[in-house]
């Protein structure tokens, strides 16, 4: 990996919020689950009795598999689980679970001489309503890694030792913030429709196209038994807007910070772990509202 190409690696994960979304979601959605079946990821659980109320979703563009839906037929009560397989018989009876799954050295999706290890953390809930089962992912640990390879092609490009270290330093602190482990993707369907998605997962046999903003992102899946799947991603929450403040774009950014639009759905502009250093009064109105500047703490 070059300077260049490692420079854009690190603007792909902390420059702008709607790309950091489109980037964990497609993770979410899309890459961990083709890559769910490694032998190197292990699955520990525990029971979960939590139940949620439907939430709304919008829909996005419908994707096709083409492996065999699970049986849905009556099974023993799941208490404890190591694998998919018990995951998906859970899920095929729709009984609340708690399973974490832990994985390693997974190739960074784009970025051959990177690699990723974590957790994504799966809950089953049984919800109210027609769709009365839930589907719920988290990431709470994320850590990017450089191979090898990688590190030498940077220091052969003119990098230090020392700035490669703090690029990645930069990167795995990015995901440690509140929008990369507080984020959650919720699937809201029946026990037949998420555990065909499960099957479909476990055969890596699932693809998705995923629409990002700045609020969220949702993708719609068509299981291999043809029944449709809604998934949203959904941000923590925000901090109502720092309005009694007033700050221009270049002191904002000047303060390392990045004007940020207030969402309309929410109201909210700032993660939580971010400093609301006021509004910036010649940024560019969105809803006729100026942004936000926000900081990282």
């Amino acid at each position: 990996m070059n300077q260049k190409g490692f420079s854009s690696f690190v603007v792909l994960i902390i420059a702008l919020a709607a790309v950091i979304i489109g980037c964990i979601a497609y993770v979410q959605f899309v890459y961990l689950p083709k890559m769910a079946g490694q032998s190197d990821i292990v699955l520990q659980s525990t029971p979960s009795s939590t139940a949620l109320s439907p939430a709304q979703s919008t829909t996005t563009t419908i994707v096709q598999t083409t492996t065999k839906p699970v049986s849905t037929s009556a099974v023993p009560s799941i208490t404890t689980c190591d694998n998919y397989k018990c995951l998906i018989t859970a899920a095929s009876q729709c009984q609340p679970i708690s399973v974490t799954v832990s994985y390693s050295n997974m190739p960074f999706p784009g970025d051959s001489d990177a690699s990723e290890s974590g957790q994504i953390i799966y809950k089953i809930q049984k919800s109210s309503g027609t769709d009365n089962c839930t589907l719920i992912s988290s990431s709470p640990v994320t850590v990017v890694s450089m191979s090898q390879k990688g590190r030498a092609a940077a220091l052969a490009q003119g990098m230090t030792d020392a700035q490669i270290t703090a690029q990645l330093q930069t990167i795995n602190n990015s995901l440690k913030s509140e929008v990369a482990t507080q984020s959650k993707s919720i699937c809201i369907g029946n026990a037949s429709s998420i555990s065909s998605y499960l099957t479909d997962m476990e055969n890596k046999d699932l693809n998705a196209e995923v629409q990002a903003g700045l609020t969220g992102a949702t993708a719609t899946y068509t299981t291999s038994s043809g029944q449709k799947l809604v998934c949203t991603f959904t941000l923590p929450a925000g901090q109502l807007p720092n309005t009694s403040t007033t700050i221009t774009n270049a002191e904002c950014i000047a303060q390392n910070g990045k004007p940020t639009e207030i969402a309309e759905d929410t109201g909210t502009a700032c993660f939580k772990d971010q400093t609301d250093l006021g509004t910036v009064t010649d940024g560019i109105k969105v809803n006729s509202k100026y942004p936000q500047c926000c900081v990282s703490k």
